[in-house]
């Protein structure tokens, strides 16, 4: 045997046992992290406000509010919202064990503290500002956008600052994330696109979609002139790619550039660029607010108050009450998302039941006017990444060891390729096919989470749990967030017992039973309609 494998053959059972300390029960035992800060007294009396806003609504509208959901319901919802994944045993534990009454507020601040959500939320921004398409590497770089908002996100940096960085940046692609928002839209001609700028900028930020507005007047809308499409473009008419990046020349321009309404709210001075920015942000611009605070609500709760999410009122049309006051208090809060998002988190409408003993009819009623939690699938990235985050005792974050996050990386690429992705219409309704079902029932990733393997969940709780009661628990933790029934506990507990027909003195036997029976759980709980939906 030659030196270097003989190395290879001493170290591998200390790497093996490094693994295997990480990504087994060990992290249940450690110390964990601070968790998170109560509510600011701010954020309290917003979520008051809010809350009476909705009950006014629900009370015009005659409609009886849905009851609250249990706590881990509504944990498992702010998880898949903030995190893209169901929470793992780790954090279910650790939140079960927390006596204090805000534990919920407390969690969310502390997960909104973390690198796992900046990174989860930044990439649901930055499909809606660039959609999904890859673009041309040479000058755009999703990664490095992407990083930029997860940043933005953890440094608490104000929407409209955001925006303003967006709309009118300037220089490399690289060296300044936020202009990849314009270098996206080059053309095949080596041109800024800016009839698609214009028609991004309008949908994302004012909340509505006038790309038709191109070549007619809006049909549905008379409001929006081809003119007014026009008058938008024009602002972005000096902006250019040179050498030193994206570059404004605003002189020697024949088009000119004007706003649909409130002119009076452009800025005497700055590049068009930056003059339109300070229009979209404007303090007086409610589209602004609304258009957040609606889009926000839909990656919260799986829909938009308001859909479709880029087709809102115009102001002078009845809104409904809880969004106008959602867009007021996101502006009061110093046009924070994170305050945005705490507001959302700790409404009641957030944490009420999506169950009601209504009928059907009226049922259909309180879904209508938000009286209910809504039920929508998860997104792709949601199912893959509840799949992995249950097929683990352990936390999935940045801590977590490389072979896990590269094992995730490589699951979460290959599923969704496979699975499918709608883009950035990711808050519309859309139904699931056969192929994708029978994919999440009987594909590569199903197969490797549920079963008893190196670095599985089977073989976690197999190892730690002493009682077949403490097993199954254990298992619809991990998997659905709640504990088994009664009906369910027994019918899983008859499962795990040893087969009649085996030897009672066979201990392979036994434990290869309750190995298959602990696989077999798994699977079922993964492949229940339950784990798809956000209930």
């Amino acid at each position: 045997m030659r030196k270097s494998q003989y190395l290879l053959f001493l170290t591998l059972p200390l790497l093996l046992a490094v693994i295997l300390q990480h990504a087994g029960n060990v992290p249940l035992l450690t110390e964990l992290p601070p968790r998170g800060n109560s509510p600011t007294p701010a954020i309290q009396q917003s979520i008051i406000t809010v809350d009476q806003a909705f009950a006014d609504h629900w009370h015009q509208h005659d409609c009886t509010p849905a009851e609250p959901a249990q706590q881990l319901q509504v944990l498992r919802r702010l998880s898949l919202a903030l995190c893209g994944t169901s929470p793992s045993l780790e954090e279910v534990r650790r939140f079960l064990d927390d006596p204090a009454e805000d534990r919920l507020a407390r969690w969310t601040d502390a997960a909104l503290r973390s690198p796992r959500f900046a990174h989860y939320f930044a990439d649901r921004l930055a499909r809606c500002l660039t959609g999904v398409e890859q673009g041309q590497l040479i000058i755009f770089r999703r990664d490095r956008l992407r990083d930029w908002l997860a940043r933005q996100l953890l440094d608490d940096v104000p929407w409209p600052d955001m925006v303003r960085s967006l709309v009118a940046a300037d220089g490399l692609w690289t060296d300044n994330p936020a202009v990849n928002y314009i270098t996206v839209a080059r053309g095949d001609d080596e041109v800024i696109d800016t009839n698609r700028l214009t028609a991004r900028t309008v949908r994302v930020f004012l909340g509505q979609r006038i790309d038709c507005a191109q070549c007619h007047d809006h049909p549905f809308d008379q409001r929006w002139k081809q003119q007014d499409f026009t008058g938008l473009t024009a602002w972005y008419s000096g902006a250019g790619l040179a050498l030193s990046g994206v570059t404004d020349n605003d002189t020697q321009l024949e088009d000119s550039p004007c706003v649909p309404f409130s002119s009076e709210w452009l800025p005497d001075h700055g590049t068009r660029r930056q003059r339109l920015a300070e229009w979209l942000v404007h303090p007086d611009n409610v589209r602004f607010e609304r258009a957040i605070a609606n889009r926000i609500w839909g990656l919260m709760t799986g829909r938009a108050l308001i859909e479709p999410v880029d087709d809102l009122p115009h102001p002078d049309q009845p809104v409904p009450l809880p969004l106008v006051v959602l867009g007021q208090q996101f502006r009061e809060n110093d046009s924070s998302l994170i305050s945005l998002i705490r507001i959302i988190a700790g409404s009641q409408a957030m944490q009420q039941s999506s169950e009601t003993s209504a009928d059907d009819t009226l049922t259909r009623r309180l879904d209508k006017q938000n009286a209910l939690f809504p039920l929508t699938r998860l997104r792709p990235e949601q199912v893959v990444g509840s799949i992995f985050q249950s097929s683990l005792v352990a936390t999935i974050d940045q801590d977590s060891p490389p072979i896990v996050r590269f094992r995730r990386l490589i699951a979460e690429t290959e599923f969704i390729r496979e699975f499918g992705d709608i883009g950035e219409d990711e808050l519309t309704e859309q139904g699931v096919t056969v192929s994708q079902t029978l994919l999440r029932m009987n594909g590569k990733l199903s197969r490797e989470s549920t079963q008893a393997g190196l670095l599985t969940g089977p073989s976690q709780l197999l190892s730690f749990c002493s009682t077949d009661d403490s097993l199954i628990e254990n298992a619809y933790l991990m998997c659905l967030t709640r504990y088994p029934d009664p009906q369910e506990l027994e019918f899983f507990r008859r499962q795990l017992q040893s087969d009649p027909a085996e030897s009672v003195d066979d201990d392979n036997q036994r434990q290869t039973h309750r190995q298959e029976a602990t696989e077999d759980l798994f699977w079922t709980l993964m492949n229940s309609p339950e784990f798809i939906w956000n209930h």
